[in-house]
C-alpha cells in the first residue's frame, strides 16, 4: 500500500486505534491519557477516510503538494507510534506473561504530545483541504467567468455579424494590398497639415477634393496608415465604383460600426447591444443606422486615454447617389453634438456639384477644405519628381541600366504628366514592363501626342499607344486573334462587372428568381420600382396580356413586399398564398402552393383597391402626404415619444427617422413647397428638410401663451403660414416674419380647430362667453368675419367639446359629421346645406379629393367610402380597421389610411380601381371558441355602433359555423346582445352564452335550437361544463354559484357568496368543482365543492398578498385527486383533495412572475406552470420537484392545456412541444407542432408562413384560435379564415 496515500494513513490508524485499546482495557491507570489519545487518532483517521472518499469520488481533485506531504508525515508518525506501543521483539514475552503484564508505555506529557501531533497534522490536513478547496472554487468560478465572458462575447461577434461589412473598402485589407502610398518626402506639406488636423480637431471635418489622378486616395491612405499606427484611427471606408460593396452607400455605416466595434471593448458593448435591441437596425435607413450604431455609441462611449478619434472616407464621389451623399454629409455634421470622444471625418472627393454645395452649405466653423488644385504647380511638379526618381531606380536596377534617363527626358515626363499622378505611374508600370526595353518605350511614350483636349488628355494618348502598340508588336495574325480574344475576355468581363452582378445573372448562380435574388441582397424597393416603371411602359404597348401580366405582377410585388423582403426564399409559400384566386401569378405559379397547407384561407377573386399596406410596431395616428405625393409621413403621439418616420409611397420602404422633438406630435403637415411641418405636446414647433433630416424648431415653447388644447392643434393655412390654437385662442404664425399673431378671437374660446378654406377662412368649434352651447364657427383670419354654420349641445369631458366625429374642408364646401353619423354639407358660396342620406356605421373620419368633387369617409365598421358629391352617391374602396388618420395624395389618385391598434397599419388605396365589391357588412371582429372536436367554431360578433373601448363586453348575436364546409349556423340574431361568456361542452353537443338581460341560453349544436333557458343569472362572469357533459355551473359578479339540471333547467344546488368569480373548472370525472373567487380587490379563496350534493370540501380559504391577485390560475388533476393553485407570490401550492395534504412548489422565485394558467398532464404526474414571463416550468407532482425541460415561451394569456398523448401543451396559438432533457423519457413522436408567433405560423422553431401585413394587423388573442393544427381567426374582409397545416412531419426539402 502506497504511504503516500489517505487509506493507508486510515489503515494504520484503525491498527493503532486498536492496540491502544488494548492498553485501555488492561492497564489500570491512566485510562484518561489512553482514551484522549485513542481518540485523537481515531478522528484522524476518519479525517483520512473523508479525504480518500473526496479523491475517490472526485479524480480531477488536486491533492495539493503540502497535503500530500502532510499524509506522508502522519503516516510515519503512525508507524511511530505502532512500533512504541507493539513492539514485535516483546511480542512473546507478553504472551508468556499475559495480557496483565502490560503496562502503559507514555508519561502523560509523552501522552500529551502525541496527541499534539496528531492534532496538528488534523488542522494541518484541514488547511490544506480548506486551500484545496478554495482553489477549486476559485478555478471553477475563474472558469466559469470565464464562460460567460466567452458566452458574451460570442453574443456580440454574433450581433456583429449582422452588419453589412464591406471588406474591400478598407484601406488595409487583402483587396488593397498592392494600393501605394505616399513616396519619402512628398505630400509633405498636406500631410502634416492632415497630422496636426487629425490630433485636434478644431472642426470636425476636413475635406480634400481635386480632380481624377490628382492623388487624392494615395494621400487617405498614407493618412489612414499613420493614424492607425497612432491608434487615432476608428474607422475607415474607400469607395470604389469598381467593387459592388465599396460603391455602395448601404455598407457606409456597417462597415464604421464594425470597425469602431473591435476598436473598443466599450464600443463593442454598445454597438452589439443596439442591434439587439433594434433587430430591424440593419434594414434600416442610413439615418437610423447612424444614430443607433455610431451617433448614440459614440455619445455614451468611455474611452480611457483616448480622447481623439478620426475616421477616413475615400472617393466619396464614387458613392452610389446624389441623394446618399447629401444624407451622408448631413449626417457628418452631427459630429459636432458628441462630447465624450474627439471624432474627426476625412472626406476626399472630386469637386462634384452635389459635395461642394453640401460643404457649402455647412457652417464655416465646423468644416476645413483643401483642393489640391490650389496647390503650386511647382511643388506638385517636385512631387511628381520624386515619384520618377524611386520609379526609375527600380527600373534601372530591374533592367541594370546606367545613366538612365536623362534631366530632359525627365522634365519632359513631367510636363506631359501635367500635374497628374497617376499619369506618372501609369507611364512608369508602361515602361518598367520586364519583357520590353524600358529606354524604347520611354521614347515611344515621349514621342506619342494628344489630340484630345481636357486634363486627361495626356492620359488618354498614352492609354491609346499602349493598346495600340501591344497589336502593332504582335507578328502573326493568329496571335492577333488570340490577343484581342484575350483583351474581350479580360477587360469586357471588368466592364461588364464594373457594376454589380446582374439580378438575372445572379438568380442563375443561385437556382432562384430574379424577384428572390433582389431581396437576398436587400434591392426589394429596387425591384418595386422597377416593376412600376415597367407597368407605366406597358401602359403605350398595344398588347393586352402584356399589360396585364405586368399589372398582375406590380400588385403581386406591392403586396408581398414585406414577405419577400423578410423571406425572400419563401416568397411563392407565402405569398401566393393570400395571392387573389384570379390572379395571373398565382396561375403561373400554383404548383409552388405549398404541400405542408391543407386548408388554404378564403382570399378575394381580383385584387383590391389596396396598393400598399405597411406595418410598424409604433401606435402613430398621424399622417400626411408629401406635396409631391412621394412619401408618406406618420407621427406618434404618445407621450416623451416624438417620432416622425417618413416612408416611400410608392415602394413602402422607410426613408428615414426624424428625432427632434422631446414629446409626442399634436400635429404635422406639409407646406406649399415641401417643407414638413410638426406640432409637440410640449409647444414645439419644427420644420423638417425631408430628403435629409434638417432640422429647425422656429417655436420653442408655446406654454409661454398658455396652454393648448388637446386636439388638432396646427393648421396650414393657403398663403402658407400656420393657424395655431393656444390658449384657446386662433393665432397665425408668419413664416416671412418668424413671429405670431395676436389672437383672432376675442368674444368666444375655441375648442378644436378643423381645417381652412380660400381667402384664410379657419374652420373651428367654440363657445361664445356666457353660452353652453359649441359653435362649428367660420373665421376670416384677415376681416376677422365670424359665420357660425351649425351648433351642438356642449359635451363635458371631451376634447372637442361637442358631439362632432370630423370636419373636412375643400375650396368653399365644408362638411361635417355628428356622433350620430349624419354628414352635412355647407356650400360658402351659395350660403346653402345639405345632408347626405348614409345607411351604414356611423362615419368616424372625413377627407376631400383636391378636386373638391370626391369626399371619403371612413365608418366606425372600418368600411372607406368615397362619395362622388355631383351624383350623391358612394361606393366602397375597401376596410380599414381602426382607422386613426386618413390623407388624400395631391392628384387625388390615392388615399392613405392609418390604422392605430397594439401597433399601427399603413395602407395605400387606389381610387382610380373599381372593385366589384359592394357595401361591408361583415362585423369589424368578432371572438372565436373552437368545439373541442375542432370540427366546429363558435362566435360572436362586435357591435360596430359602439365605440372600441366598449367592444370588449357587448356583442351581437352568437353563430356556429363547421370548419370542413363553412356553413353557418346562426344561433342568435345579430339585433341581441350578448356578454362574451361562452363555453362549450366537451362533446360539442351544446354551446352555452351568458345574455345581456341576465339569462343563461343553451343550444343543441346540431339542431341550433335553443335547449334550455336558465334564468336569473345575474352579471355571469363565469360558465363550465363538466367533462361527461352531464352537469353545467355558472357563476355571477356577486358570487352565486349555480350548478344546474340539464333535465328540467332548474338550478340542482345553489350557492350564495360573497366572492367575485374569476375561474373554475371541473374536474374530469365530473364529481369536483374548483373556483378561484376574488375578494374586493386584494385576496382570493379557492374553494372545492362536491359536483353531486353542492356541499363544501372544506379546503382553508386563505388570504395571499396582493400581488398574487393578479393570478387566477387553477388547475385540478384529471383524477380529480389533485388542485393546484397560487398560494402566494412564488408558491404554487398542489393540495391533495382526498388526503387534504398540501405541498408547495418554490416557484419562477427568481422571475418575480405570476401564473397566468396551469395544466396537469394526462397521467396527473406533472404539472405545467405558465408564468407571467412567457416561461414554462414542468413539475413532478410527487416529488415537488422541477423538471427540466427545454425552453419554452407562449405569449398568450389564454388557458393552456395537455395533449392527450402529453407530449405537447396547446393554446390558441398553437402547439408546444415539451423536450423533457432527462433522457430516459421517451422522445417525442415524428409530427410537426404549428404555432402563430410575430406574424409567422411557425413549424417548431422554423418560419413557415408569413401573414400579409394587412391580414395579421387584425389578428390579435380574441379572435385567434387553434385545434390540432388548424388556426382559424376573424378577418373583416372575409369573416372566419382558416389555415390547416398537416400533423405530419415536415421534410426540410419541403420549407
Amino acid at each position: 500500500m502506497d504511504p503516500g496515500t489517505a487509506i493507508a494513513v486510515a489503515t494504520l490508524c484503525s491498527k493503532v486505534v486498536s492496540v491502544i485499546w488494548k492498553y485501555y482495557i488492561d492497564v489500570q491507570d491512566a485510562k484518561s491519557n489512553i482514551m484522549h489519545l485513542a481518540n485523537e487518532i481515531q478522528d484522524f483517521g476518519q479525517v483520512m477516510q473523508r479525504v480518500e472518499e473526496l479523491v475517490h469520488k472526485s479524480p480531477r481533485f488536486p491533492v495539493s503538494a503540502s497535503l500530500h506531504s502532510t499524509i506522508e508525515q502522519a503516516f510515519s508518525d503512525a508507524q511511530l507510534l505502532e512500533s512504541k506501543l507493539d513492539p514485535g521483539k516483546t511480542g512473546k514475552a507478553m504472551k508468556r506473561l499475559g495480557r496483565r503484564a502490560l503496562t502503559w508505555l507514555f508519561t502523560k506529557k509523552e501522552a500529551e504530545d502525541w496527541v499534539t501531533r496528531f492534532q496538528r497534522l488534523k488542522a494541518t490536513v484541514n488547511l490544506a483541504l480548506t486551500t484545496d478547496q478554495s482553489s477549486i472554487v476559485i478555478d471553477v468560478d475563474t472558469r466559469v467567468t470565464r464562460v460567460r465572458e466567452d458566452q458574451v462575447a460570442a453574443e456580440r461577434e454574433r450581433q456583429l455579424a449582422k452588419l453589412p461589412f464591406a471588406a474591400s473598402a478598407c484601406f488595409d485589407s487583402y483587396h488593397r494590398q498592392h494600393e501605394t502610398e505616399c513616396i519619402e518626402d512628398t505630400r509633405v506639406d498636406i500631410l502634416e497639415r492632415l497630422e496636426d488636423w487629425g490630433a485636434n480637431h478644431d472642426r470636425p471635418l476636413f475635406w480634400l477634393s481635386g480632380m481624377a489622378g490628382t492623388g487624392k486616395s494615395t494621400v487617405a491612405r498614407t493618412f489612414a496608415k499613420r493614424l492607425k499606427s497612432k491608434r487615432a484611427l476608428g474607422g475607415n471606408f474607400f469607395f470604389s465604383r469598381a467593387s459592388g460593396e465599396a460603391n455602395n452607400a448601404g455598407n457606409l455605416v456597417g462597415t464604421l460600426a464594425r470597425q469602431l466595434a473591435d476598436f473598443s471593448p466599450d464600443l463593442k458593448e454598445s454597438i452589439s447591444e443596439a442591434i439587439a435591441s433594434h433587430e430591424g437596425v440593419v434594414r434600416q435607413g442610413l439615418r437610423d443606422q447612424w444614430k443607433e450604431l455610431i451617433f448614440r455609441p459614440l455619445s455614451a462611449a468611455i474611452l480611457p486615454g483616448q480622447t481623439t478619434l478620426n475616421v477616413v472616407i475615400d472617393a466619396l464621389d464614387e458613392c452610389g447617389s446624389d441623394d446618399d451623399i447629401r444624407l451622408i454629409l448631413q449626417l457628418f455634421i452631427e459630429v459636432k453634438d458628441i462630447k465624450n470622444v474627439d471624432l474627426g471625418i476625412f472626406v476626399t472627393s472630386r469637386p462634384e456639384v452635389v459635395i461642394r454645395l453640401g460643404f457649402d452649405n455647412m457652417p464655416a466653423v465646423i468644416h476645413e477644405k483643401l483642393d489640391l488644385r490650389d496647390i503650386p504647380r511647382h511643388i506638385v511638379e517636385h512631387d511628381i519628381s520624386l515619384l520618377l526618381d524611386h520609379e526609375f531606380d527600380r527600373i534601372r536596377l530591374q533592367h541594370k541600366l546606367q545613366d538612365w534617363p536623362s534631366e530632359d527626358d525627365k522634365r519632359l515626363l513631367i510636363q506631359r504628366s501635367d500635374c497628374l499622378f497617376i499619369y506618372a505611374k501609369t507611364a512608369c508600370r508602361y515602361i518598367g514592363d520586364l519583357d520590353w526595353d524600358p529606354e524604347e518605350r520611354l521614347v515611344e511614350i515621349l514621342d506619342g501626342s494628344s489630340t484630345g483636349g481636357g486634363s486627361t488628355a495626356q492620359l488618354d494618348a498614352m492609354y491609346s499607344h499602349v493598346l495600340q502598340q501591344a497589336l502593332i508588336e504582335v507578328q502573326s495574325e493568329v496571335q492577333i486573334a488570340q490577343l484581342c480574344g484575350r483583351f474581350k475576355r479580360v477587360v469586357g468581363s471588368i466592364v461588364t462587372l464594373h457594376d454589380e452582378l446582374s439580378i438575372v445573372t445572379l438568380a442563375q448562380l443561385l437556382c432562384i428568381r430574379p424577384r428572390e435574388a433582389m431581396a437576398l441582397i436587400r434591392m426589394m424597393p429596387h425591384a418595386v420600382v422597377m416593376i412600376i416603371r415597367l407597368a407605366n411602359m406597358s401602359e403605350l404597348v398595344e398588347h393586352r396580356n402584356l399589360r396585364a401580366i405586368v399589372e398582375d405582377a406590380r400588385r403581386f410585388i406591392l403586396y408581398s413586399r414585406a414577405i419577400i423582403e423578410e423571406a425572400p426564399l419563401q416568397a411563392y409559400a407565402s405569398a401566393l398564398v393570400f395571392t387573389p384566386s384570379e390572379s395571373l401569378i398565382r396561375s403561373c405559379h400554383k404548383d409552388q402552393l405549398p404541400s405542408w397547407l391543407i386548408k388554404s384561407p378564403t382570399v378575394d377573386t381580383d385584387w383590391n383597391n389596396c396598393v400598399l399596406a405597411v406595418e410598424t410596431n409604433l401606435g402613430e395616428p398621424l399622417i400626411a402626404f408629401s406635396a409631391d405625393g412621394k412619401y408618406l409621413a406618420s407621427a406618434s403621439t404618445t407621450y416623451n415619444e416624438g417620432i416622425i418616420r417618413l416612408w416611400d409611397a410608392d415602394t413602402g420602404v422607410l426613408h428615414s427617422t426624424l428625432e427632434g422633438h422631446q414629446d409626442g406630435c399634436q400635429a404635422i403637415g406639409y407646406l406649399q413647397d415641401g417643407t414638413l411641418i410638426s406640432f409637440s405636446r410640449n409647444g414645439a414647433l419644427r420644420t423638417w428638410e425631408h430628403i435629409t433630416g434638417a432640422t429647425r424648431q422656429i417655436l420653442n415653447d408655446a406654454h409661454q401663451y398658455g396652454p393648448y388644447d388637446a386636439g388638432v392643434s396646427m393648421l396650414v393655412t393657403k398663403k402658407g403660414n400656420l393657424a395655431i390654437l393656444l390658449d384657446r385662442a386662433v393665432r397665425i404664425w408668419s413664416f416671412e416674419n418668424e413671429s405670431l399673431s395676436e389672437p383672432l378671437n376675442q368674444d368666444f374660446e375655441v375648442l378644436c380647430l378643423w381645417g381652412c378654406l380660400l381667402q384664410e377662412t379657419v374652420v373651428m368649434t367654440a363657445v361664445r362667453k356666457g353660452k353652453e352651447f359649441v359653435e362649428l364657427l367660420l373665421l376670416e383670419s384677415d376681416s376677422r368675419r365670424i359665420q357660425t354654420l351649425t351648433t351642438f349641445a356642449r359635451k363635458r369631458g371631451s376634447f372637442r367639446g361637442a358631439d362632432i366625429s370630423d370636419v373636412a374642408c375643400s375650396g368653399t364646401i365644408i362638411a361635417w359629421v355628428s356622433l350620430g353619423g349624419s354628414i352635412w354639407l355647407f356650400d360658402k358660396a351659395h350660403d346653402s346645406r345639405t345632408e347626405l342620406a348614409f345607411q351604414s356605421a356611423p362615419v368616424y373620419q372625413l377627407a376631400f379629393c383636391p378636386n373638391g368633387r370626391g369626399m371619403l369617409a371612413c365608418t366606425r365598421d372600418g368600411s372607406l367610402v368615397l362619395w362622388d358629391l355631383s351624383t350623391q352617391t358612394h361606393r366602397l374602396v375597401g376596410i380599414c380597421l381602426f382607422c386613426m388618420g386618413m390623407t388624400v395624395s395631391p392628384n387625388g389618385k390615392q388615399v392613405a389610411t392609418l390604422g392605430s391598434s397594439t401597433g399601427s397599419l399603413i395602407q395605400v388605396w387606389d381610387l382610380t380601381i373599381h372593385t366589384r365589391g359592394e357595401m361591408h357588412d361583415i362585423p369589424r371582429d368578432c371572438q372565436l371558441l373552437f368545439a373541442p372536436s375542432g370540427g366546429q367554431i363558435a362566435g360572436a360578433n362586435v357591435d360596430p355602433t359602439i365605440s372600441p373601448r366598449k367592444c370588449k363586453e357587448i356583442y351581437k348575436g352568437i353563430w356556429l359555423q363547421s370548419t370542413t364546409n363553412e356553413q353557418t349556423n346562426i344561433l342568435l340574431e345579430h339585433s341581441q346582445d350578448v356578454r362574451w361568456i361562452l363555453s362549450v361542452s366537451p362533446d360539442g353537443r351544446y354551446i352555452a352564452a351568458a345574455l345581456s338581460e341576465d339569462i343563461v341560453r343553451l343550444w343543441d349544436t346540431e339542431t341550433g335550437k335553443v335547449t334550455k333557458t336558465l334564468s336569473n343569472c345575474r352579471d355571469i362572469r363565469t360558465l363550465a361544463f363538466s367533462s361527461d357533459g352531464t352537469k353545467f355551473a355558472s357563476a355571477g359578479r356577486n358570487g352565486d354559484l349555480c350548478i344546474w339540471d340539464f333535465s328540467n333547467g332548474l338550478p340542482q344546488y345553489k350557492i350564495k357568496g360573497q366572492l367575485y368569480p374569476s375561474n373554475m373548472t371541473f374536474s374530469l370525472n365530473g364529481r369536483k368543482l374548483v373556483w378561484a373567487a376574488n375578494h374586493v380587490i386584494d385576496d382570493y379563496e379557492v374553494t372545492v365543492w362536491d359536483a353531486g350534493t353542492g356541499g363544501s370540501l372544506d379546503i382553508a380559504s386563505q388570504s395571499i398578498e396582493r400581488l398574487s391577485a393578479q393570478s387566477k390560475a387553477i388547475a385540478i388533476s384529471p383524477c380529480g385527486e389533485y388542485l393546484a393553485y397560487q398560494a402566494q407570490l412564488n408558491v404554487v401550492a398542489i393540495h391533495n383533495t382526498n388526503t387534504k395534504e398540501e405541498r408547495n412548489l418554490q416557484s419562477f422565485y427568481r422571475k418575480a412572475a405570476y401564473l397566468r394558467s396551469m395544466a396537469f398532464a394526462p397521467d396527473s404526474k406533472s404539472v405545467a406552470l405558465h408564468l407571467s414571463s412567457d416561461e414554462i416550468e414542468l413539475w413532478d407532482v410527487d416529488t415537488v420537484q422541477p423538471i427540466q425541460i427545454a425552453p419554452t415561451h407562449i405569449s398568450s394569456d389564454r388557458r393552456i392545456e395537455f395533449s392527450a398523448n402529453g407530449e405537447i401543451l396547446v393554446t390558441n396559438l398553437g402547439q408546444f412541444p415539451i423536450h423533457r432533457v432527462d433522457t430516459n423519457k421517451r422522445k417525442l413522436s415524428r409530427r410537426s407542432y404549428w404555432r402563430y408567433h410575430d406574424g409567422w405560423m411557425m413549424e417548431s422553431s422554423r418560419r413557415m408562413l408569413r401573414l400579409p401585413p394587412d391580414i395579421n394587423f387584425g389578428v390579435n388573442e380574441e379572435n385567434l384560435v387553434h385545434r390540432d393544427g388548424l388556426f382559424a381567426f376573424w378577418d373583416s374582409r372575409h369573416g372566419i379564415r382558416y389555415l390547416g397545416f398537416t400533423q405530419d412531419e415536415v421534410a426540410m426539402e419541403d420549407v
